[in-house]
């Protein structure tokens, strides 16, 4: 059953998809972070509310609160509940809409005890990540597969942002993304230092490690934007902070890719979310941003969310190191005057 949280992991909560809020907790140290924990997941024994090996994936997704991320919640869960197996925890930092999302999920789950855990934590502050991803592991024995949905967007030029905008900017998009890789990363290490003693126990002589990809595999899925990588006017800090993600991901995915873990990034364009509906609103706005894309329509949250658990799965077993653009071919198209050339 359902065990969602009221408590806080993070010191500093209340850091929005555009918030600064957040940072190191203050001096509540690895004692605190370890409470959290048990508070986010519920106090006292968790007997028969874990997914087994073999029942399916755990995956793990901050930011699920939002467009994209509530998106991609309702994904997996319909996975799990057509598979009967496996386990999501989806974490966030505003807790009445992260209950409301978990009621939803629990019902595409059917209420199948140990499928949904709700963490409400704040993913600026790394002690949280830590202890969300922690406490998993230690319910579920695994984790498979981990997302950051976490972020902002916002438009300005050069000129009209403020050293604030631009740190404000770094850490809502790049300073979460990189507690949750730190995060997964961690937990990965954790795995297979677990099995690495299951296997071969002190004292017991030695012996062949493990194969390079560990026990079984892992992935990753951050999120960036089309601009990341591909120039926009007047998105200065945010195609700063993007392109941060991006270098991020590729890097911890030449580094881990050996050990198993695999790391890639969606690379969405303008999506319609909450977050961009009153930019949309705007008719003439719309227009515009629709006439950017060469397919001429705007992105769904849906259409990132299934990138972005395609990425997640095993499916894309051979794919790291990957961004992949979810932006009607914004970012390699150039069909400006295809009529003048016959076609």
């Amino acid at each position: 059953m359902l065990r969602a949280t009221a408590a806080r992991l993070s010191a500093a909560s209340g850091a929005g998809a555009r918030g600064g809020g957040g940072g190191g907790g203050g001096g509540s140290g690895a004692s605190a972070a370890r409470a959290g924990a048990a508070r986010a997941f519920g106090s006292g024994p968790q007997t028969g509310a874990s997914a087994r090996e073999g029942d399916g994936p755990v995956y793990v997704l901050f930011g699920a609160t939002g467009g994209i991320g509530s998106a991609l919640a309702r994904r997996l869960a319909a996975a799990a509940a057509a598979r009967r197996g496996g386990a999501l925890v989806v974490s966030g930092h505003d807790e009445a809409r992260l209950r409301g999302l978990a009621a939803a999920l629990e019902g595409q789950l059917g209420g199948r005890e140990g499928a949904l855990q709700a963490a409400h934590a704040d993913a600026l502050n790394p002690e949280a990540v830590d202890a969300v991803m922690r406490r998993t592991l230690e319910r579920h024995g695994r984790v498979d597969g981990v997302a950051s949905c976490v972020g902002s967007v916002e438009a300005a030029s050069l000129l009209a942002t403020s050293p604030a905008d631009l740190d404000r900017l770094l850490r809502v998009n790049t300073h979460t993304a990189f507690n949750v890789l730190k995060a997964a990363v961690k937990a990965r290490a954790r795995r297979v230092m677990v099995a690495e003693t299951a296997r071969d126990p002190p004292g017991a002589g030695g012996g062949p490690g493990p194969a390079p990809g560990g026990p079984g595999g892992g992935s990753v899925v951050l999120v960036s934007a089309a601009l990341g990588g591909h120039g926009v006017p007047n998105y200065a800090a945010m195609s700063a902070a993007k392109a941060a993600v991006e270098g991020l991901a590729r890097s911890a995915a030449a580094t881990y890719a050996a050990r198993g873990l695999r790391v890639n990034t969606v690379a969405p364009g303008l999506v319609e979310t909450d977050q961009t509906a009153g930019f949309l609103d705007n008719g003439r706005l719309r227009g515009a941003s629709e006439a950017m894309f060469p397919t001429k329509q705007l992105v769904t949250a849906d259409d990132v969310a299934a990138a972005a658990e395609f990425l997640l799965g095993p499916a894309s077993r051979s794919i790291t190191g990957h961004s992949l653009p979810v932006d009607g071919g914004l970012s390699s198209l150039h069909p400006h005057r295809a009529q003048d050339y016959g076609v």
